[in-house]
């Protein structure tokens, strides 16, 4: 289904250049690769987080206590995303952020996938927590200096669209084989995540101000 909804729209857009998904917009340089980094890491995050409860429940931590031991997870996505997004500023390349974004979700997977303590549960969601925030302001803040000034909405909506509607493979593969084996699991978890990290680093994704024009 993908696969031919992928053709139809290569169809639309060749054919209506200037319709609802814009030529000048999906063929951006670094747009789609910049996205598909991005969603990797949202579903590397949300396929540790959709496992959480259920990991620490095997642990016999109870509701009240898994919200309560995942809260400073939360607390490292709100303060960290912003600090990482400044301090990459300041240290370029790009891409050597984001693939280390995608090596810190990956080792988030793995350490909650093998080694199911609840205090590494929660030092594994809070890594992919600090993942998922900063790639979130890093790359969408990005898109604007992209495309034209024109184009800006369009391309942050069909950029957002791209990053949560890909980021359902983490859960998917999360719950598909969680009934096989939760440490498989979360290991393809990370080999998604990892997969960010090597189209970090093939595509040496850049900066909106160092994308080609």
């Amino acid at each position: 289904v993908g696969i031919c909804a992928a053709a139809a729209l290569v169809h639309h857009v060749r054919r209506h250049p200037g319709g609802f998904v814009p030529r000048g917009v999906v063929t951006a340089p670094g747009l789609l690769s910049g996205a598909v980094v991005g969603l990797t890491l949202f579903a590397g995050y949300y396929g540790v987080l959709s496992t959480a409860p259920e990991l620490l429940a095997r642990q016999h931590v109870s509701p009240l206590q898994t919200g309560l031991l995942l809260l400073p997870a939360a607390m490292c996505g709100i303060m960290t995303g912003p600090a990482l997004a400044a301090l990459w500023r300041r240290r370029q390349p790009l891409w050597q952020t984001t693939a280390l974004l995608g090596m810190l979700t990956a080792t988030a997977a793995l350490l909650a996938g093998w080694l199911p303590l609840p205090a590494v549960v929660a030092a594994g969601v809070a890594l992919a927590t600090i993942g998922f925030a900063a790639a979130q302001v890093i790359l969408v803040g990005r898109v604007r200096d992209l495309v034209a000034p024109g184009d800006r909405s369009t391309a942050a909506g069909l950029f957002n669209f791209m990053l949560y509607g890909g980021s359902s493979i983490g859960p998917a593969l999360a719950g598909g084989l969680s009934g096989v084996s939760m440490p498989l699991a979360l290991s393809a978890v990370a080999a998604v995540a990892l997969a960010g990290t090597a189209t970090s680093a093939l595509t040496r994704l850049r900066s909106g101000a160092d994308a080609p024009t």
